[in-house]
């Protein structure tokens, strides 16, 4: 659930950060890593229970993350930027609800094995992926980015590929800085 991702984060950290100079890029690719990390390894490993849900959505890998992050980052607009990643991954451990997996949220701690619940196969993924939940959280998650989209300053979109920033409302006054 990709643009699910994506999109909730996006929300969320608006919501609870107020940080609207964020670089959504950072927060983007930190809100779908467990997925881009876990589901590959899950079916090249061929994983017997069907766990697509491994080492990348344990708690130990965004606080570890942050650890790292937190040493070897001065204040300022990298460690903002990496810092945006590190909660893109909090925030998909929350929306992938995965304290009903304690088995692996809480990997190794509770053991070195992971929860049962996931998918045995590929055509297993791509049942789940054609779930109507599944499907309502990708368009709840692709209607927000497009508000997001269709409300930030047309210089904001102009430059996101550059600058990764989408402020809302009216565009910003250059004078104020």
């Amino acid at each position: 659930m990709f643009l699910w991702h994506v999109g909730a984060s996006t929300f969320l950290f608006r919501w609870i950060f107020r940080d609207p100079a964020v670089d959504l890029r950072f927060l983007a690719v930190g809100a779908v890593l467990p997925n881009l990390v876990d589901l590959p390894l899950a079916l090249a490993l061929g994983f017997p229970d069907g766990a697509h849900r491994l080492w990348a959505h344990a708690l130990v890998v965004p606080i570890s993350l942050m650890f790292v992050l937190l040493v070897v980052t001065r204040r300022g607009p990298t460690r903002k930027r990496w810092m945006a990643l590190t909660v893109g991954v909090f925030f998909h451990l929350l929306l992938d609800q995965m304290w009903a997996l304690p088995e692996t949220l809480l990997w190794p701690f509770l053991g070195t094995g992971f929860s049962d619940m996931g998918v045995a196969s590929f055509g297993d993924l791509v049942d789940s992926a054609v779930d109507v939940w599944a499907i309502v959280g990708e368009v709840v998650g692709l209607a927000y980015l497009a508000f997001v989209w269709g409300w930030a300053p047309p210089e904001d979109r102009a430059a996101f590929t550059a600058t990764g920033v989408l402020r809302l409302g009216a565009p910003r006054d250059p004078a104020a800085g």
